[in-house]
């Protein structure tokens, strides 16, 4: 099993989601649990960085209309550990900008 950290971006986004929905970290903490035990189901967006719908529970939409985490997989010391650089509602963003996706690519290569 890998282990999931939340970037300093994501951590504030979190607390920013927390405002408008109260179940936010009980449903980050099922996302992380989810990614801790397959941290490839997920839509792969190239360089090690994938996309994962969480629900939001408060928000009574199931996974389809609610959140999204952006993450990256990397390894160190022969351990595969994951962080989740981005978290958003889908009503709010519908997506990663491509140009962020290449930032990103770009910031986490080396991993």
């Amino acid at each position: 099993m890998i282990s999931v950290k939340l970037s300093e971006l994501a951590q504030k986004q979190v607390k920013d989601l927390r405002k408008k929905y109260h179940s936010i970290p009980n449903d980050i903490s099922i996302l992380i649990d989810e990614i801790e035990v397959d941290p490839t189901n997920a839509v792969d967006l190239g360089g090690n960085i994938y996309k994962k719908r969480f629900a939001i529970s408060s928000k009574g939409k199931g996974k389809s209309g609610s959140g999204r985490a952006i993450y990256v997989l990397y390894q160190l010391n022969l351990k595969e550990d994951a962080v989740i650089v981005e978290v958003f509602d889908k009503s709010d963003k519908e997506n990663i900008s491509a140009a962020r996706l290449k930032e990103l690519k770009k910031l986490y290569k080396d991993l």
